[in-house]
């Protein structure tokens, strides 16, 4: 008898959506793998008859809303503002059956920020989102703070914020050599730490990956080369980048030839900078390149 008692429970608890321990049954990779496909409008299908049969769930209002937030950049002008306002209703409602859902929380404090006023866009509630994230997930929380912080155009609360998250979160590579980026193109007082970190997380988390310590060398050098701190640590990376093959998405070698000729020229080694320059320009270099080449020599080589 319990054995067909417990039958007639996992039953109902399939026909309810949910599993046997309560957890969704919805495949989130695999709706992402439609949305990431350009299918999201079949997400919204399916999500919208399950909603129609189905008792609701929040992840069901978090993955209809996700699909039609989805389709608002290709959408018809007259389209946007409703599939806007419906994603940002959806949401709302997964959040009513489960405040505690991270994925629904981010997404309406990304939509608060992104979304004009007209389509309820406002920062002040995008804060009060990441606020309210920071007691479930503290990373998300504080990713949600950087970019309102970078749509403010306050890059170094934004970068400062990022840094927090990356030491909250799961690491990743990806990020963490985005805030690299980040750091070096902005010339922040931050950047030789950013660089630093991202060298120690490497080392740590994927010691064996020399394609990503070749990238930090790399962006040690352009930070050198740009702003003229950490010279001699931006010089030998260019140089251990330059004894090592990137891949196709890489920086090319002559980008990192140009940048060790720039860090030598601040050096004081006017006749290796001078050697390096002319190897670059009687080559066949890339458009953006020559005209890096052009204004080097204009600025600091002119007569």
């Amino acid at each position: 008898m319990n054995n067909v008692i417990g039958c007639a429970a996992l039953v109902i608890s399939l026909l309810l959506g949910q599993s046997a321990n309560g957890a969704s049954d919805i495949d989130a990779a695999a709706l992402q793998a439609l949305i990431d496909d350009g299918e999201a409008k079949q997400v919204v299908k399916r999500m919208e008859s399950r909603l129609e049969n189905w008792p609701e769930t929040a992840d069901a209002h978090y993955w209809l809303a996700t699909g039609q937030l989805a389709q608002v950049d290709a959408a018809s002008t007259f389209r946007k503002l409703g599939l806007a306002r419906s994603g940002k209703k959806h949401l709302l409602a997964a959040l009513e059956l489960d405040p505690a859902h991270v994925e629904a929380r981010t997404s309406l404090g990304q939509y608060f920020l992104q979304a004009p006023a007209i389509a309820g866009g406002s920062k002040k509630q995008a804060r009060a989102q990441a606020d309210a994230l920071m007691e479930l997930d503290k990373a998300a929380a504080l990713r949600l703070k950087a970019d309102i912080e970078w749509a403010e155009e306050n890059v170094e609360a934004a970068i400062a914020y990022d840094r927090q998250a990356l030491a909250a979160g799961t690491w990743v590579w990806a990020q963490q050599y985005t805030l690299v980026i980040q750091g070096v193109h902005n010339q922040l007082p931050v950047a030789e730490a950013v660089l630093d970190e991202a060298e120690q997380n490497v080392r740590r988390h994927t010691p064996e990956d020399v394609r990503a310590l070749r990238l930090i060398d790399y962006q040690r050098g352009k930070f050198a080369a740009v702003s003229g701190q950490a010279l001699e640590a931006g010089s030998a990376g260019l140089k251990r980048y330059l004894a090592y093959e990137p891949s196709p998405e890489d920086p090319e070698s002559g980008w990192a030839e140009f940048r060790l000729a720039q860090v030598e020229r601040r050096l004081g080694e006017a006749a290796a900078a001078e050697a390096r320059l002319s190897r670059l320009e009687a080559g066949d270099v890339p458009e953006d390149l020559g005209f890096a080449l052009q204004d080097e020599r204009r600025w600091h080589y002119a007569d």
